[in-house]
């Protein structure tokens, strides 16, 4: 698909559960992108995908400063709820 490296994703029994793929964050909704602002202060972005099963697709990205890595998820282009907080 125009070059893009895609996963998929089956349960043991062969059934499809998803499929996700990698992307930039000038990809993100503009909503997104602005909200993702107040997340990035004195932090960066490492990690930015997007996950899509039958009804949903969700947008996951790792923000990390020296001490923290945090990952925020967004459904359907709703707003970021925080998903994980890892101390390093």
């Amino acid at each position: 698909m125009n070059g893009q490296i895609l996963s998929a994703y089956y349960s043991k029994s062969g059934e499809f559960m998803a499929v996700s793929q990698n992307i930039s964050s000038v990809q993100l909704p503009g909503n997104l992108k602005k909200s993702l602002k107040k997340f990035l202060t004195n932090s960066w972005i490492t990690n930015l995908f997007e996950v899509t099963n039958f009804n949903e697709t969700s947008l996951y990205v790792t923000l990390e400063t020296a001490d923290t890595k945090l990952v925020l998820r967004s459904d359907n282009g709703g707003k970021w709820i925080v998903f994980q907080r890892i101390e390093k």
